[in-house]
């Protein structure tokens, strides 16, 4: 069973470089101005977070769940999914519009 956060628990202003959440419980918690170079989260729940101002950069998201993601305001810049470049993509459909 997945080890629990406190819900909405606000996780501000933290860097975990090269660390490994396994089966950790992050429901519904507040990810500021954080980063996670190169850290994993294993078999985690991160179902209903909000991560504002944190620095995702060459994130990988292997088997997960993505459902209902809403991403705003963010620089797209590089980002795939399933081999697709996101931001060329939008690109593309703008200039239909």
């Amino acid at each position: 069973m997945p080890k629990s956060f406190k819900t909405n628990m606000l996780l501000a202003n933290s860097r975990a470089t090269s660390s490994t959440f396994d089966h950790v419980d992050f429901g519904h918690c507040v990810f500021s101005k954080t980063g996670y170079l190169n850290s994993l989260f294993a078999e985690s729940n991160v179902e209903g977070a909000t991560f504002a101002f944190c620095k995702l950069d060459a994130t990988v998201f292997q088997n997960s769940s993505l459902r209902h993601v809403s991403i705003t305001n963010c620089d797209i810049e590089g980002l795939t999914i399933n081999g697709i470049d996101i931001q060329s993509l939008l690109m593309q459909i703008a200039k239909l519009l």
